[in-house]
């Protein structure tokens, strides 16, 4: 959504640049969630300690 939201903002810049800008972070957020899947007590470390 926010995509488009740049989008009609800036009206020079085409979708595939921000797409390839906002490309990175989507692909970090789901190593992130591939992580956390596979080792859920990184997770469950601090409310566990509390």
């Amino acid at each position: 959504m926010n995509v488009f939201v740049i989008k009609s903002v800036v009206q020079d810049v085409n979708f595939s640049t921000i797409f390839a800008g906002v490309l990175p972070l989507v692909v970090s957020d789901r190593l992130r969630l591939v992580i956390l899947i596979a080792f859920p007590t990184i997770a469950l470390f601090l409310p566990g300690n509390m």
